[in-house]
């Protein structure tokens, strides 16, 4: 399996550069329209190109190279793609839109879900997923694990904010749809029980 971002149509790769990656996570992640925080971007750039945006050491996204990918596309030399900042969050700006759309059906949904690299992607996602300890273990119709242990098991850090838990468990549930894993459905509804209402 190819953990580079190698995305495109059959018979036509594009190599994208990390901070067209943080553009592209960004887009997916809804930042057409609002804010996205840095730990979620860093999430969805792990999921696109694991090798490029996890820690050297350990199967983790690393927040240090996505705020560096996004300070990158955030810089008027290489288009101003994004505006914002960790704080404020990051959103495309219309020069990021217009990269975005100028990729062609290569980058835009649903065409980036058909393609094989981020199928494996998907794939290695719900694999990670059921293979930890918690899932073994869990009673899903027993009491929600605690908060921090609910955001590790989907792959975020234990303080994460519950919006970005819960976008997480979004995202994982629309693979498992596509999957038909609806046991794996459940156990992320159960997860997402400890964030409360």
């Amino acid at each position: 399996m190819s953990t580079e971002p190698e995305i495109g149509a059959v018979g036509r790769e594009v190599r994208l550069t990390n901070l067209q990656i943080a553009v592209l996570a960004v887009y997916r992640l809804g930042g057409v329209r609002q804010r996205i925080d840095n730990e979620s971007i860093a999430v969805q750039c792990y999921e696109l190109a694991p090798r490029r945006f996890s820690w050297k050491t350990r199967d983790h996204p690393n927040l240090a190279t996505t705020s560096e990918a996004l300070n990158d596309a955030r810089r008027p030399r290489n288009g101003a793609l994004i505006s914002g900042n960790i704080k404020k969050g990051w959103k495309l700006t219309d020069a990021g839109v217009a990269w975005v759309h100028g990729q062609g059906d290569e980058l835009s949904e649903p065409a980036l879900r058909d393609t094989s690299a981020l199928r494996e992607e998907e794939a290695a996602a719900l694999t990670r997923l059921i293979t930890q300890q918690l899932y073994a273990t869990a009673d899903i119709d027993g009491p929600p694990p605690s908060r921090p242990l609910a955001a590790q098991a989907v792959r975020l850090l234990p303080d994460a904010p519950p919006s970005a838990v819960h976008r997480r468990i979004d995202e994982l549930i629309a693979i498992t749809d596509q999957a038909g894993r609806s046991d794996i459905e459940r156990y992320l509804e159960w997860l997402r029980q400890s964030l409360g209402p």
